[in-house]
Protein backbone atom coordinates (compact mmCIF):
# COMPACT_ATOMS: atom_id res chain seq x y z
CA UNK A 1 0.00 0.00 0.00
CA UNK A 2 2.86 2.38 0.81
CA UNK A 3 4.44 1.75 -2.59
CA UNK A 4 1.17 2.64 -4.29
CA UNK A 5 0.99 5.89 -2.31
CA UNK A 6 4.56 6.75 -3.31
CA UNK A 7 3.85 5.85 -6.91
CA UNK A 8 0.80 8.12 -7.12
CA UNK A 9 2.70 11.50 -6.89
CA UNK A 10 5.14 10.38 -9.58
CA UNK A 11 2.26 9.37 -11.84
CA UNK A 12 0.65 12.74 -11.22
CA UNK A 13 3.88 14.59 -12.18
CA UNK A 14 4.25 12.53 -15.35
CA UNK A 15 0.66 13.30 -16.38
CA UNK A 16 1.09 17.01 -15.69
CA UNK A 17 4.27 17.11 -17.72
CA UNK A 18 2.61 15.24 -20.57
CA UNK A 19 -0.09 17.88 -20.96
CA UNK A 20 2.15 20.94 -20.83
CA UNK A 21 2.66 23.03 -23.90
CA UNK A 22 5.96 23.88 -25.53
CA UNK A 23 6.34 27.54 -26.33
CA UNK A 24 7.69 28.43 -29.74
CA UNK A 25 9.14 31.92 -29.82
CA UNK A 26 8.62 33.64 -33.15
CA UNK A 27 11.59 35.92 -33.61
CA UNK A 28 11.74 37.35 -37.09
CA UNK A 29 14.46 39.86 -36.34
CA UNK A 30 17.19 40.28 -38.93
CA UNK A 31 20.84 39.68 -38.10
CA UNK A 32 23.94 40.09 -40.20
CA UNK A 33 27.20 38.42 -39.26
CA UNK A 34 30.13 40.17 -40.89
CA UNK A 35 33.55 38.62 -41.05
CA UNK A 36 36.77 39.31 -42.90
CA UNK A 37 35.91 37.01 -45.78
CA UNK A 38 34.39 38.19 -49.01
CA UNK A 39 30.80 37.62 -47.92
CA UNK A 40 28.32 38.38 -45.17
CA UNK A 41 26.08 35.81 -43.49
CA UNK A 42 22.40 36.64 -43.04
CA UNK A 43 19.97 35.35 -40.42
CA UNK A 44 16.25 35.76 -39.82
CA UNK A 45 15.79 34.96 -36.16
CA UNK A 46 18.32 32.17 -35.68
CA UNK A 47 17.79 30.62 -39.11
CA UNK A 48 20.35 31.10 -41.90
CA UNK A 49 18.91 32.61 -45.10
CA UNK A 50 20.42 33.37 -48.47
CA UNK A 51 21.23 36.90 -49.52
CA UNK A 52 18.34 37.05 -52.01
CA UNK A 53 15.83 35.85 -49.37
CA UNK A 54 17.22 38.40 -46.89
CA UNK A 55 16.84 41.11 -49.54
CA UNK A 56 13.22 40.08 -50.21
CA UNK A 57 12.45 40.32 -46.49
CA UNK A 58 14.12 43.70 -45.90
CA UNK A 59 12.55 45.16 -49.06
CA UNK A 60 9.23 45.48 -47.18
CA UNK A 61 10.65 48.40 -45.16
CA UNK A 62 11.78 51.12 -47.59
CA UNK A 63 14.07 53.01 -45.19
CA UNK A 64 15.81 49.82 -44.05
CA UNK A 65 16.16 48.69 -47.68
CA UNK A 66 17.82 52.00 -48.59
CA UNK A 67 20.49 51.47 -45.92
CA UNK A 68 20.87 47.84 -46.99
CA UNK A 69 21.44 48.78 -50.67
CA UNK A 70 23.92 51.50 -49.69
CA UNK A 71 25.85 49.06 -47.49
CA UNK A 72 25.74 46.39 -50.20
CA UNK A 73 27.19 48.80 -52.79
CA UNK A 74 29.94 49.82 -50.38
CA UNK A 75 30.67 46.14 -49.76
CA UNK A 76 31.13 45.57 -53.50
CA UNK A 77 33.34 48.63 -53.94
CA UNK A 78 35.41 47.77 -50.88
CA UNK A 79 36.10 44.28 -52.22
CA UNK A 80 36.88 45.61 -55.69
CA UNK A 81 39.57 47.80 -54.17
CA UNK A 82 40.83 45.42 -51.49
CA UNK A 83 41.43 42.37 -53.68
CA UNK A 84 43.65 44.05 -56.33
CA UNK A 85 45.44 45.91 -53.53
CA UNK A 86 46.25 42.64 -51.79
CA UNK A 87 47.42 41.09 -55.05
CA UNK A 88 49.72 44.04 -55.73
CA UNK A 89 51.24 43.89 -52.25
CA UNK A 90 51.62 40.12 -52.60
CA UNK A 91 53.38 40.59 -55.93
CA UNK A 92 55.95 42.89 -54.30
CA UNK A 93 56.49 40.47 -51.41
CA UNK A 94 56.92 37.63 -53.91
CA UNK A 95 59.53 39.62 -55.82
CA UNK A 96 61.39 40.37 -52.59
CA UNK A 97 61.40 36.68 -51.64
CA UNK A 98 62.56 35.66 -55.12
CA UNK A 99 65.27 38.33 -54.97
CA UNK A 100 63.96 39.93 -58.14
CA UNK A 101 63.86 43.68 -58.58
CA UNK A 102 60.41 44.82 -57.30
CA UNK A 103 58.46 47.62 -58.92
CA UNK A 104 57.67 49.76 -55.91
CA UNK A 105 54.97 51.74 -57.70
CA UNK A 106 52.81 48.59 -57.87
CA UNK A 107 53.25 48.07 -54.13
CA UNK A 108 52.40 51.72 -53.43
CA UNK A 109 49.22 51.49 -55.49
CA UNK A 110 48.31 48.24 -53.69
CA UNK A 111 48.77 49.80 -50.26
CA UNK A 112 46.74 52.84 -51.34
CA UNK A 113 43.89 50.62 -52.55
CA UNK A 114 43.86 48.71 -49.27
CA UNK A 115 43.85 51.94 -47.25
CA UNK A 116 40.95 53.31 -49.31
CA UNK A 117 38.94 50.12 -48.79
CA UNK A 118 39.16 50.29 -44.97
CA UNK A 119 36.76 53.26 -44.44
CA UNK A 120 34.44 51.82 -47.09
CA UNK A 121 34.23 48.55 -45.18
CA UNK A 122 33.54 50.37 -41.90
CA UNK A 123 30.80 52.39 -43.58
CA UNK A 124 29.40 49.20 -45.12
CA UNK A 125 29.17 47.55 -41.69
CA UNK A 126 27.43 50.61 -40.27
CA UNK A 127 24.87 50.84 -43.10
CA UNK A 128 24.03 47.12 -43.14
CA UNK A 129 23.58 47.07 -39.36
CA UNK A 130 21.55 50.30 -39.42
CA UNK A 131 19.24 48.80 -42.07
CA UNK A 132 18.72 45.65 -39.97
CA UNK A 133 18.14 47.74 -36.83
CA UNK A 134 15.55 49.93 -38.59
CA UNK A 135 13.76 46.84 -39.88
CA UNK A 136 13.76 45.22 -36.43
CA UNK A 137 12.48 48.41 -34.78
CA UNK A 138 9.68 48.54 -37.33
CA UNK A 139 8.69 44.97 -36.47
CA UNK A 140 8.21 45.84 -32.82
CA UNK A 141 6.26 49.03 -33.54
CA UNK A 142 3.99 47.77 -36.31
CA UNK A 143 2.37 44.83 -34.61
CA UNK A 144 0.20 44.89 -31.54
CA UNK A 145 -0.33 41.97 -29.21
CA UNK A 146 -3.47 40.88 -31.05
CA UNK A 147 -1.75 41.07 -34.46
CA UNK A 148 1.03 38.78 -33.25
CA UNK A 149 -1.25 36.29 -31.51
CA UNK A 150 -3.31 33.47 -32.96
CA UNK A 151 -6.53 32.03 -31.55
CA UNK A 152 -7.58 28.58 -32.62
CA UNK A 153 -9.75 25.63 -31.82
CA UNK A 154 -7.94 22.36 -31.12
CA UNK A 155 -9.32 18.87 -30.90
CA UNK A 156 -7.39 16.13 -29.12
CA UNK A 157 -8.05 12.78 -27.48
CA UNK A 158 -8.85 14.52 -24.22
CA UNK A 159 -11.48 16.84 -25.69
CA UNK A 160 -11.92 20.19 -27.42
CA UNK A 161 -10.15 23.37 -26.39
CA UNK A 162 -9.29 26.93 -27.38
CA UNK A 163 -5.61 27.73 -27.99
CA UNK A 164 -3.98 31.13 -27.80
CA UNK A 165 -0.48 31.47 -29.27
CA UNK A 166 1.38 34.71 -28.65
Amino acid sequence: MKTHLLFLPFLFLICCNGFTQETEIKNDSLKIRMNNSLRNVFFVGDKFVTKSKFEDIIRTNQEAYTYYRKGNNQFLLSNLLRIPGGIAVGYIIGNLIAEAKPVWAIGGVGVALIIISIPLKKSMKYNLQKGADIFNAGLNNQTSFWDRSEIGLSIADGGVGITLNF
